[in-house]
């Protein structure tokens, strides 16, 4: 079994998502979402991007005219499938702008988790892009469309990712249908260890104004509570940039499930979602939000997972 979950900002109920199930599903109404779908074929993708693209035309109807949507493709990062259902989503909204290229309500961009400054680095080795020292944490004002960025990122896959062929697929969707991207997370690498970016301006900034604190002579797991919040934040504040500068009506996020829903640890008074934080900022800016997130859950909520795909 397989398991996929759409869930809402909205008050709309996303629950009439379908009035007739599609062979192989199964509807489960759990504690967070009414949208929580259980696929007998973990494998059958067309499925689950049906399941999602569905959620997302739901919102779209719902939505006020100057209301933006932002949909998070939560993912792990060594399961292909989940490379796969984003391009399948992305290769969807490409051919429904398609149909209406001049058209505002149809734009959408795409915000992949992927640390700026690699990227440029990668850029600047592969395709010898100019980007000065100063910039490097801000490839997008030399490389606007990303595309460049995309092809630099394709070039070091077999070495950067657990599941090469589908991110290249992924990406490579993305620069055939040449859809505005933006690479917005702050990571660094140090000794074969991914860490905070702690020359990053835009999460010392974050550290200093929202955190009270300096992260310059720090060194931060990515996944310590303290750099997810940064970097959940770095990450808003691009992607609602992106929205800005492009005039989006849809942005598509990837990141990780905790990212997305917030989690907790013992004593911390903070959830670090990304959806929330998204939301703050969107306020911050005068931008109306809804989120929607499609949520991978973790494999307890699986019962056969010799066979899961997605979780």
């Amino acid at each position: 079994m397989a398991v996929a979950q759409a869930t809402s900002s909205s008050h709309q109920s996303t629950g009439g998502l379908y009035t007739k199930l599609p062979k192989g599903v199964e509807r489960k109404r759990v504690r967070y979402s009414d949208n929580h779908f259980i696929l007998d074929n973990p494998y059958d993708l067309a499925v689950a991007e049906r399941i999602v693209w569905d959620a997302i035309q739901n919102e779209l109807k719902t939505m006020d005219p100057d209301e933006k949507l932002v949909v998070f493709t939560s993912h792990a990062d060594d399961v292909a499938s989940h490379a796969l259902y984003q391009s399948g989503i992305i290769k969807r909204l490409a051919d429904w702008q398609s149909k209406h290229p001049n058209s505002a309500k149809r734009r959408f961009a795409v915000a992949v988790q992927e640390s700026a400054k690699q990227l440029a680095d990668r850029a600047a080795d592969h395709f010898g892009l100019d980007v000065p020292d100063n910039l490097r944490h801000r490839p997008d004002l030399v490389d606007p469309s990303g595309r460049v960025g995309l092809l630099a990122a394709m070039q070091d896959l077999e070495s950067t990712s657990s599941t090469p062929h589908a991110t290249g697929h992924l990406y490579q969707t993305l620069v055939d249908n040449g859809i505005h991207t933006r690479f917005s997370d702050c990571l660094a690498e140090e000794n074969g260890r991914i860490y905070l970016d702690r020359d990053d301006p835009d999460a010392q900034q974050i550290a200093t104004d929202e955190f009270n604190q300096s992260i310059q002579n720090r060194v931060l797991s990515k996944s310590s509570v303290t750099a997810q919040s940064i970097r959940n934040h770095v990450m808003a504040m691009r992607g609602i940039d992106v929205i800005q500068e492009t005039d989006s009506r849809i942005l598509v996020q990837s990141c990780e499930a905790d990212q997305m829903l917030g989690w907790r640890q013992k004593g911390e008074n903070d959830p670090i979602s990304l959806a929330d934080t998204y939301r703050r900022e969107a306020r911050k800016r005068g931008e109306k939000i809804r989120t929607l997130g499609i949520f991978i859950p973790p494999s307890d909520a699986v019962q056969d997972t010799s066979k899961r795909a997605w979780q």
